[in-house]
C-alpha cells in the first residue's frame, strides 16, 4: 500500500538562527512517524541573512527539502502560495520556522485530520484572564461592614455616591458615556437625534452637580471606606472573600469547552490590561474612584496593603492557585534599601519562602524608589535603561505608557 505524503511548507525570511533547530525538530517527528512520507518545501522570502545558504546544505543533505527562493521579500502570504502552488503531498501543513508551531503538534493534528484552530492538536487549551479580585472582595467586604452590620451606609446611599463617583462628581468620560447611553434610549424610542443634541445632553451632564450636603456625605461614605480592613492585610475574614470572589469565575468556567473541543483554563493576571480596563469602569465599592486602574491580577489594590510585605503575600495564598491553572500574578515593589545587606536578603528570600510554602503560585519583584520613577518620568532622557516588572513581562520604563507607568508608581512600596 502506497504511503501517503505531508507537505510541510515553511515560509523563510531572515531565520538562519532558527532553521537548524526546526529542521532538527521536524526531522525527528517525521522519523517517529513511519506511516506516511513527509515533504520539507522552504520558501525563502527575499531573506538578507544565511537562510538561502542553509536550504542549499539541507536540500544536499535530505533529498526530502525542497527550496524556493524570491529575488525579493514578497511577505508571508506570497511564501504561503508558492509553497501551495509547489507542494506534491497529498496533504499539506504550513509551519513557522521560528517554532511558533511546534512541530511536536503534527501527529495529533494528522491522526485527527484537523488543524490546530480546528481542533487537532490534543491540547487546546484556551486561558481566559480575570483580574480586579481585590476590588471586588474589599467592596463586597464595606458593603458587609457598613451596610448589614454597622448600619452606617444605606444601600441607596451607596448606589448614589456611586453614581456621582463619589465626592468627585461626574468627569467628562462619565458624562460622555451617560450622553451615548441616553441617544441610543431615544433612538431605539423613535426620536430623532443629532449632533445638537448629543451636545446638549453632554452640556447638561457635565452642569449636573448632587448639591453640597450630598457631596460632603458622599465623602464621608468614602472616609468610612477607607477605614474598613482590605485585602493584603492578613486578614482571613476579608481574604477569604477575595477566595470566593475567584471562585465566581473560575469554577463555572471548568464546565465549558472552547471551540476547538478543549478546555478553559482560568488565569488571574492582566498582561496590563488592568488599566485601559479600569479607565473604562465607573467607582466600586472599594473606594476606588471611576476611570481609575483596577488591581491587577491577584495582587492588593494599590497603597491597601499597609502590614508589609509578608502580610500581603499570606492573603495572597489564601487563594485557591490551583484552580487557576493558566497562571497568577502578584506583584510587589520594594525600595532598595529594604533588601540591602545581608539581612535584606535573607528576609527577602524566607518572604519568597514563605508564600510558595503555603502554595502560592507566582510573584514579582520591582526593586525601585518612587522618586527615581517620578523623575524619570519627568527627564526619559537619563533613565533609558531602566528597566522595570510590568505584568508577566518586563519592559523598559520611558517606554510604557503615562497611565502604565502611573501605575506602576501607585504600587505599595514595601520594607521589612
Amino acid at each position: 500500500m502506497k504511503k501517503e505524503k505531508i507537505s510541510i511548507i515553511v515560509p523563510c525570511y531572515n531565520e538562519e538562527e532558527s532553521l537548524p533547530i526546526f529542521y532538527k525538530e521536524i526531522n525527528k517527528i517525521s522519523k517517529e512517524m513511519k506511516e506516511v512520507n513527509f515533504e520539507f518545501l522552504f520558501v525563502n522570502d527575499g531573506s538578507k541573512d544565511k537562510t538561502l545558504s542553509i536550504l542549499r546544505d539541507l536540500s544536499k543533505k535530505d533529498d526530502r527539502v525542497r527550496f524556493i527562493s524570491f529575488s525579493r521579500n514578497f511577505g508571508k502570504e506570497g511564501g504561503m502560495y508558492a509553497g501551495l502552488e509547489n507542494a506534491t503531498g497529498d496533504y499539506v501543513a504550513i509551519m513557522d520556522a521560528d517554532m511558533q508551531d511546534p512541530p511536536s503538534m503534527i501527529d495529533d493534528c494528522l491522526k485527527e485530520g484537523k488543524s490546530v484552530q480546528e481542533g487537532g492538536a490534543v491540547y487546546n487549551f484556551t486561558g481566559p484572564q480575570g483580574f480586579g479580585i481585590a476590588n471586588m472582595a474589599d467592596g463586597l467586604f464595606a458593603i458587609r461592614k457598613l451596610v448589614y452590620e454597622d448600619k452606617k451606609v444605606s444601600m441607596k446611599e451607596l448606589k448614589e455616591a456611586l453614581a456621582w463617583n463619589y465626592d468627585k462628581g461626574l468627569d467628562a468620560q462619565s458624562a460622555g458615556d451617560m450622553t451615548e447611553m441616553i441617544m441610543k434610549a431615544m433612538q431605539k424610542a423613535g426620536r430623532n437625534v443629532d449632533a445638537s443634541t448629543a451636545e446638549g445632553l453632554l452640556k447638561t451632564f457635565m452642569g449636573m452637580k448632587p448639591g453640597e450636603q450630598k457631596t460632603q456625605r458622599f465623602k464621608e461614605i468614602h472616609d468610612m471606606i477607607d477605614e474598613v480592613p482590605k485585602f493584603g492585610n492578613d486578614i482571613p475574614e476579608v481574604d477569604y472573600f477575595a477566595r470566593e470572589v475567584a471562585y465566581t469565575y473560575s469554577k463555572p468556567l471548568q464546565k465549558y469547552n472552547n471551540p476547538r473541543g478543549g478546555k478553559f483554563q482560568a488565569g488571574l493576571y492582566p498582561v496590563s490590561a488592568n488599566v485601559p480596563l479600569g479607565g473604562q469602569t465607573g467607582a466600586t465599592p472599594d473606594g476606588r474612584y471611576a476611570h481609575t486602574p483596577v488591581a491587577d491580577g491577584v495582587s492588593p489594590s494599590a497603597g491597601k496593603d499597609v502590614k508589609g510585605p509578608t502580610a500581603a503575600a499570606t492573603s495572597v495564598s489564601r487563594l485557591d492557585h490551583f484552580i487557576v491553572s493558566n497562571g497568577t500574578l502578584f506583584n510587589q515593589k520594594f525600595h532598595p534599601s529594604a533588601l540591602s545587606g545581608r539581612e535584606g536578603l535573607e528576609k527577602f528570600v524566607a518572604l519568597i519562602r514563605g508564600y510558595f510554602d503555603q502554595k502560592g503560585m507566582h510573584m514579582q519583584f520591582n526593586v525601585v524608589d518612587r522618586q527615581t520613577l517620578l523623575d524619570a518620568q519627568e527627564h526619559p532622557e537619563k533613565y533609558k535603561h531602566l528597566v522595570v516588572r510590568v505584568a508577566g513581562y518586563s519592559a523598559l520604563f520611558t517606554t510604557l505608557s503615562r497611565s502604565l507607568q502611573d501605575d506602576i508608581i501607585r504600587r505599595t512600596e514595601q520594607g521589612f
